[in-house]
This record gives C-alpha cells, structure tokens and sequence, in this order.
C-alpha cells in the first residue's frame, strides 16, 4: 500500500478503476478520500454485468466518471475521449497550449527561445547581420530537432539504446 501511495503523491492524473459488479468496499471509499486533492477520472467497469451501484454512491465531486467494459471493449472511446480533456483541456476553448512528451524537446525549445531573444536583442543593439543570422539559424536548427526534421547524434545514440537491433 506504501507503494501505492508513493505513486498516487507522483502522479499527475489519476484513472481510478471499480469494479462495477461487486458493491463498494471500505478500501474503494478509502481510495476515494485519499484521491479527492487529485486530478483524477473513475471507472466503472464490467458495465456489461449487472452493476451493483450508482456512479453517485462513488461522491466523486468534480471527477468524471466513464461506464467501461475491458473485456467487451465497451466506453473505451468515451474513456479515451475523457481522459484526452483532462490531458489537454478543452480543445475547442482556443487556448494555445503545449504537451511535451520528451525532455529533448523541452530542451530545444527552451534554446529556440534563447536564441530568438538573442537575435532580437542582436537586432536592438545593431550587433552585424551575420552575428544575428547565427542565432536565428541556432532557433531554426533546435525547432527542427523537435520536428523530427534533423537528428542529433544524442538522439541516435538515444534511440538506439533503447532498442536490440542484431540478429
């Protein structure tokens, strides 16, 4: 249960599962508080048995619930649906917002910022055209690093190491 607990505190976005056949136990409510702070979506699964409760016995405040069924394949694209707002948020509100899934990109990015600000404090200061041009071919280079445009020998060496590649 320590275990358990240490991943919970890490998390960032919690898919709670119950088992929609069996009644609530006292470690389903336990599970409940002790993830209420959370950002978190509840399952209920085996909905294609009888269900023993309501989504409302589970007080989930805030948190959607989705109705599943692992084994029939039932609600997956609604849990895929619902999961993929609580990641991103609402799409459709026009905020810009950015997932990063690899800290590579997060480090590109963040010398792409660099080097744009670089060039425009370059361009302030009057430094030479060539001295600016550098650092906008330095952004150019990371974005395209993060496009999948250019490979580094990190990246290989990266890829590669994750990966038998032999026989």
């Amino acid at each position: 249960m320590r275990r358990a607990r240490g991943a919970i505190e890490r998390a960032e976005l919690l898919l709670v599962v119950f088992d929609g056949s069996l009644p609530l136990t006292a470690d389903d409510h336990l599970v409940l508080t002790e993830t209420l702070d959370k950002p978190r979506v509840l399952v209920r699964n085996k909905c294609d048995l009888p269900l023993c409760w309501a989504p409302e016995a589970l007080a989930a405040g805030e948190a959607p619930w989705v109705d599943i069924s692992a084994s029939q394949g039932h609600g997956l694209a609604v849990l895929e649906h619902t999961l993929g707002q609580q990641v991103l948020g609402d799409v459709s509100s026009g905020q810009e917002e950015v997932l990063l899934t690899q800290e590579r990109h997060w480090h590109s990015l963040t010398r792409v910022l660099q080097n744009v600000q670089a060039a425009e404090q370059g361009l302030r200061q009057g430094i030479p055209l060539e001295f600016v041009a550098f650092d906008v071919t330095e952004a150019l280079q990371h974005v395209a690093e993060v496009l999948g445009e250019s490979c580094t020998g990190e990246v290989l060496d990266r890829i590669f190491s994750r990966f038998c590649i032999g026989k």
